[in-house]
């Protein structure tokens, strides 16, 4: 079955403020990291949702056309964001940002799922 995409010129545009500064990102991150913090856990088990799908940039904002899909793991963004903390002088790339992302929608599924 497939599904109807909206397109610009079938939706009507309306000019959204999609800014964010980095001080709103930081309290942000503060208020959720306290949120899953005041758990009863003090891990949190991902074994059983290695493998994920993602969408990749810029297809995930396109949505004139059906985007192919990309074959993720946590056990992989895991070790790599893992390694930040673990060697202090290995520079956080944009690439360690979409990993954790993935870590975090995990985490987000798992605490809640849908």
């Amino acid at each position: 079955m497939k599904t109807k995409v909206k397109t610009k010129e079938t939706m009507k545009i309306k000019k959204v403020d999609l800014n964010i500064t980095l001080k709103e990102l930081q309290l942000l991150w503060e208020i959720l990291y306290d949120k899953i913090s005041k758990l009863e856990k003090k891990d949190i088990n991902l074994e059983d949702m290695d493998m994920y799908w993602s969408v990749g940039a810029p297809e995930c904002y396109d949505m004139s056309k059906e985007p192919a899909l990309i074959v993720g793991s946590l056990k992989d963004d895991l070790d790599e964001v893992k390694k930040l903390l673990k060697n202090k002088d290995r520079p956080a790339t944009f690439v360690d940002l979409d990993r954790f992302s993935a870590i975090l929608n995990a985490i987000s599924q798992k605490l809640n799922p849908l």
